[in-house]
């Protein structure tokens, strides 16, 4: 939801100028969606409208205070708290987390996105290669994870940050996940299977059935999910 002196990164992908406005039309846009077998993954969580800088390139600092990010921002997801998939803001909330950006922060998770706006989908990061991040390659993808994010995207296509994302995600321990946790992502594993295209990126379009039955075979078993994708215009 965009504001008055925000940068233009979000601009016209905002669904309008209210938090109303914004949840009616993501939630009829989210059903068309899944009435095409694709499933729509909401974002930017917990809201992107106020940065103060792309975060493809640098890091959005918003020091609304939390009352009125709770009855603006952070209230449009509220309705679409049931979505199958959602994505992380890499955005500092100074009102809550004045250190990390949502995609990296347990409270911003724990509080915020899983907690007032309620969201029980299956929670991917943004880009982790985008410029809003700091870190390697693979502490961002530890971070994440450890903050409470259940999948981690990376979109730019350079192989060697490909591996460096497997390699951090298989690190963490398995014991991270909580039954809740995998309970979410159990939808994963049948849109997966069933080769069901992900709105946001092109995964199911772009793997084999081997893809799908390996990356149930991971996710069944409560660990942690580095997906890659070559197409950077699919998730702006």
């Amino acid at each position: 939801m965009p504001v008055a002196g925000a940068d233009q990164v979000i601009g016209d992908r905002a669904y309008g100028d209210t938090a109303h406005q914004v949840a009616a039309i993501a939630a009829a846009v989210a059903a068309g969606l899944e009435a095409g077998g694709v499933l729509p993954v909401i974002k930017h969580m917990p809201g992107h409208g106020r940065a103060t800088a792309d975060s493809h390139r640098d890091l959005p600092i918003v020091t609304a205070d939390r009352r009125t990010l709770e009855a603006t921002d952070f209230a449009a997801f509220v309705p679409l708290a049931a979505a199958p998939f959602g994505m992380t803001a890499h955005v500092v909330f100074t009102a809550l987390d004045p250190g990390l950006p949502a995609t990296t922060s347990s409270i911003m998770i724990g509080q915020v996105i899983r907690g007032f706006i309620g969201f029980s989908g299956a929670l991917m990061s943004d880009d982790v290669s985008m410029g809003a991040l700091s870190g390697s390659i693979g502490e961002r993808v530890r971070q994440s994870l450890a903050a409470g994010c259940d999948l981690i995207l990376h979109c730019n296509g350079e192989f060697t940050e490909m591996q460096e994302v497997a390699a951090g995600g298989f690190q963490m321990n398995h014991s991270i996940y909580s039954a809740d946790r995998t309970t979410h992502l159990k939808i994963v594993v049948v849109a997966l299977v069933a080769g069901i295209m992900v709105a946001g990126f092109g995964i199911a379009a772009r793997s084999s059935s081997e893809d799908y039955t390996q990356t149930a075979r991971v996710l069944k078993a409560g660990k942690p999910v580095a997906i890659t994708s070559s197409d950077t215009s699919t998730v702006r």
